[in-house]
């Protein structure tokens, strides 16, 4: 496959998602009515995070502090499709920056996928993309495994960032 297959397979996807929030998509060579060999896309989403911080050492976002946050999840005409639901640790790492550990799950009406994430907070925090390894756990996403990107998009008020987001999972 070369670029150019790859290019209209992501413009075809894009059309696909824009058209219906949703993809269902098959590998390629296997038949595309096996549930087992196809990928789930969520692309795109966007989110509306709340979160909850516990300062637990010197006053401000340092190593120890924890983050729990509740995002309600909505696709491309506005509709809340599902929510995320999860948590952060926040540590130094070894090159003395700050880092999130973050665990969480999106549920859906058609099922719930596990993602987790090590995230350096000052490239989150500049709106850079950042990937977390998704796992679905039930539904339609059962047994697949991929992607959750996330980028900060902006702030409505103190607790609630803006996401915009996309889900890919397969198997």
């Amino acid at each position: 496959m070369n670029v150019l297959d790859v290019r209209r397979i992501a413009t075809a996807a894009a059309v696909l998602v824009g058209a219906a929030g949703v993809a269902v998509l098959g590998t390629p060579g296997a038949a595309s009515a096996d549930a087992t060999h196809s990928c789930v896309v969520r692309n795109p989403i966007s989110e509306t995070a709340h979160f909850t911080f516990y300062d637990t050492g010197t006053p401000g976002e340092g190593p120890g502090d924890r983050v729990t946050f509740h995002n309600e999840i909505f696709n491309a005409s506005g509709v809340q499709i599902g929510t995320a639901d999860g948590g952060a640790l926040i540590y130094t790492g070894s090159d003395g920056a700050l880092y999130e550990r973050i665990v969480a799950v999106d549920t859906y009406t058609d099922g719930r996928v596990s993602w987790t994430a090590q995230v350096l907070i000052a490239s989150a925090g500049s709106g850079e993309d950042q990937t977390a390894t998704a796992v679905g756990l039930t539904g339609r996403y059962a047994g697949k495994t991929g992607a959750r990107h996330f980028q900060v998009v902006g702030a409505t008020e103190a607790g609630v960032t803006l996401f915009a987001s996309s889900l890919t999972v397969c198997g």
